[in-house]
């Protein structure tokens, strides 16, 4: 699934990406795999991937994917 996913924190903070395949994004950070992303890794590390909220907020075609992160990113 090609989109836009939103990823909500215990403290409530939000993290908004994209993806050209969402379910396998999430895999990774399941498994930690973004120590280049520092605050999302520091707070899977704190609170544990497993309590945080991950939701698909939009599909979309693989062109539009940059424009359409920053409207979401201005969004929330």
């Amino acid at each position: 699934m090609i989109g836009i996913y939103k990823i909500t924190s215990p403290s409530k903070r939000i993290y908004i990406g994209q993806s050209q395949d969402i379910e396998f994004r999430w895999s990774f950070y399941l498994k930690m795999y973004c120590k280049k992303q520092t605050r999302l890794y520091n707070s899977l590390k704190k609170y544990g991937p497993e309590n945080h909220i991950f939701e698909i907020i939009e599909e979309c075609d693989i062109n539009i994917l940059d424009e359409r992160e920053i409207f979401w990113k201005e969004i929330y």
